[in-house]
């Protein structure tokens, strides 16, 4: 029977479609069912912090007016979302962000297979769903890397194509990459890249269409931070943006006040997974680069420089800053395995050969975080008890408070309120807080006046941050108004005298 010509698809084609949907569900299964094992691991400060953020935006504060942080908004935003529709609960926020997770692989599908076709793009996915879920690089976690991905992988889907993106495409790709720097300044690589692409990237090399192209792409950026811009604005913190934005980042970056683990030691812990991300897509990026063979690969292959950039622009060495980085190298790696066929048959055998011993070494590395230790050994391994006697400090904070009842930590343990459910006298949920404002001496002061005109029934002090700006006062405070009431590591939990 002939195939109707009102048909959308023949049946081969259908065939291969939903082979396709299937091992893309496959290989997203594989990843959930891998990263469900770290939802009880402990909530880190950054993670506590940023879903304490939401909690409380979702509560009507705004930032940097009630909540200081040296991050633009949009992530903040994207926690709240989460909370608002997971709840306020660890194991919500870490569900948040598997879904988040899983669309970031179908993205590099989607990307991957635009640049080179389907098999590069299952690779590509596969690849992503292997190398993100390391708990050393906190790929399960809800860090701000993994809300960054999507759009940036969205932006770079629109000029991945081997004919470039047209006006629509240009003006949401950069509507993408605004959205992407409104969560993380570490996006400006990959925008500057794209705009490269859409100036140099014509058909007609002729100035006036390659400004007319970058253009299209400035304004879709350009609408996204004019939108939030004129928000903050109107809510009136647009100047503490600047400050937290600019003015902050710069000190970060600068100064040597917080620092960060050693390179090495990070290089070290997430090697399985750089080396098996590198050994296929660094040489496929430079002979892509080296042969320009088409628009959409010369891309991919620059899309690598500009991620480790990314990673390296905070100036530290945080491990999950290298979430950044696994994308792009998932879908070099896709489309350097799909083009491995095309390799004469001694040279691919040999290729195999080296892929198969550096994959067993990497699982044998990987092997014990995966399948032996528990999350709390995981976070143990990682961080010390640290994370492990906050989840105790919360339960014993929610058994003796109530719900929303203020409670002040003086050190860097953010995650206690949104784990007790407790609020802190805001803006002074982290007393290094202070030390970013714009006036470092009167906030302390006004932090002290806070803790003493209205102190809390619970106060935790951090003996591993004895240098925090206001550290001799609050002990004032505590040894004059408090008394000790139980112990976690290095934090001690002390209690209102008026409350016995």
């Amino acid at each position: 029977m002939k195939q109707s010509p009102g048909a959308i698809l023949p049946t081969s084609n259908t065939k291969r479609t939903l082979w396709v949907i299937l091992l893309l569900m496959m290989i997203v299964a594989l990843s959930l069912i891998v990263r469900l094992r770290f939802l009880a691991e402990p909530f880190d400060c950054d993670e506590g912090w940023y879903a304490y953020m939401g909690q409380e935006i979702l509560r009507g504060s705004l930032p940097y007016r009630d909540l200081p942080e040296m991050k633009p908004p949009g992530g903040f935003y994207l926690y709240a979302a989460g909370i608002a529709l997971f709840g306020p609960t660890a194991v919500g926020v870490r569900l948040y962000s598997l879904i988040i997770s899983m669309i970031s692989i179908i993205g590099v599908y989607f990307v991957a297979r635009r640049m080179a076709g389907i098999t590069a793009g299952l690779w590509g996915a596969f690849c992503l769903a292997m190398l993100s879920a390391s708990p050393l690089m906190l790929g399960g976690s809800t860090n701000l890397e993994v809300f960054l991905i999507p759009p940036l992988l969205a932006a770079v889907w629109f000029h991945s194509g081997e004919t470039p993106p047209g006006r629509l495409g240009l003006f949401l790709s950069g509507v993408c990459i605004g959205s992407a720097l409104f969560i993380k300044q570490v996006a400006v690589p990959f925008a500057l890249l794209l705009a490269l692409f859409s100036f140099y990237a014509v058909p007609e090399r002729r100035l006036s269409r390659q400004l007319r192209s970058l253009a299209w792409y400035a304004t879709g950026v350009i609408a996204v931070s004019g939108f939030a811009v004129a928000w903050m604005a109107y809510q009136g913190i647009l100047a503490d943006f600047l400050h937290y934005n600019f003015t902050v980042p710069y000190r970060y970056v600068s100064k040597n006040d917080f620092s960060g683990p050693p390179l090495g030691l990070v290089l070290d812990r997430l090697a399985p997974e750089l080396v098996l991300g590198s050994i296929v897509a660094m040489p496929a990026a430079l002979f892509f680069l080296l042969r320009r063979q088409s628009r959409g690969l010369l891309l991919g292959a620059l899309l690598l420089p500009a991620a480790w950039l990314a990673v390296l622009l905070p100036g530290k060495h945080f491990p999950h800053y290298f979430v950044v980085l696994m994308p792009f190298l998932a879908i070099m790696t896709g489309i350097g395995l799909a083009r491995l066929k095309q390799v004469e048959y001694p040279l691919r055998l040999a290729a195999y050969g080296v892929l198969a011993v550096v994959f067993v070494w990497c699982g044998k590395m990987a092997y014990p975080l995966y399948f032996v230790m528990t999350p709390h050994e995981l976070s143990d391994y990682k961080y010390g008890s640290t994370f492990i006697q906050s989840e105790k400090m919360a339960e014993y904070l929610r058994s003796h408070t109530k719900k929303g009842e203020v409670f002040y930590q003086f050190g860097f343990n953010p995650e206690l309120y949104f784990l007790s459910g407790t609020r802190a006298p805001l803006p002074f949920a982290m007393s290094i807080s202070t030390v970013f404002m714009r006036d470092p001496q009167r906030a302390v002061t006004t932090m002290l006046a806070k803790l003493a005109a209205n102190p809390p029934h619970y106060l935790s002090y951090d003996q591993e941050c004895g240098n925090f700006p206001g550290k001799s006062e609050v002990v004032n405070i505590i040894n004059t108004m408090y008394v000790k009431d139980a112990s976690f590591g290095s934090v001690t939990l002390y209690r209102f005298r008026g409350k016995e």
